[in-house]
């Protein structure tokens, strides 16, 4: 009896309140940094792939494998902080490492928004006779992201 005693009086006062007006939340949208010529995420790991050539070292012991790295854009559109979170060979991680800090200068966002940190995998794979570099798959790049954060061998 007693909820019911507030429910009606919660009744009472919004009816007498007047219509009930909307109420709109404003959600911003952060603009995040790009290359010039667009494409989101896809474009940067496109770029970077096409920066790293698969090192010869690597090719003949025919390894496989993933390279993880890290980068910061500054407001400014400037790469900075590269740093190889998942490390594959020591040759492999250098090209890496080189291609990302060989990215152009970033379409720079508002300087209040702060620096924009990017983590991106990068595969090397062999098929056929034929060295395959570039971005993961979907569920590689899920598989690769998850074994940077829980560690090599741990399962959730």
């Amino acid at each position: 009896m007693k909820y019911f005693a507030r429910w009606l009086l919660a009744a009472i006062l919004c009816r007498s309140a007047g219509p009930v007006m909307a109420q709109f939340t404003y959600c911003p949208v952060i603009p995040m940094p790009e290359l010039p010529g667009g494409g989101g995420v896809q474009a940067i790991v496109a770029a970077i792939g096409q920066h790293i050539t698969y090192p010869p070292q690597a090719l003949q012991a025919d390894a496989q494998g993933w390279v993880c790295v890290t980068f910061v854009v500054m407001p400014s559109g400037r790469v900075r902080g590269v740093a190889i979170v998942k490390p594959f060979r020591p040759d492999c991680d250098a090209v890496v490492e080189r291609a990302v800090r060989r990215l152009p200068r970033f379409k720079p966002r508002l300087a209040r928004y702060g620096p924009v940190r990017y983590t991106a995998p990068i595969a090397f794979r062999i098929a056929g006779a034929k060295p395959v570099l570039g971005p993961l798959s979907r569920s590689e790049f899920y598989e690769a992201a998850r074994k940077a954060v829980l560690g090599r061998n741990s399962t959730p």
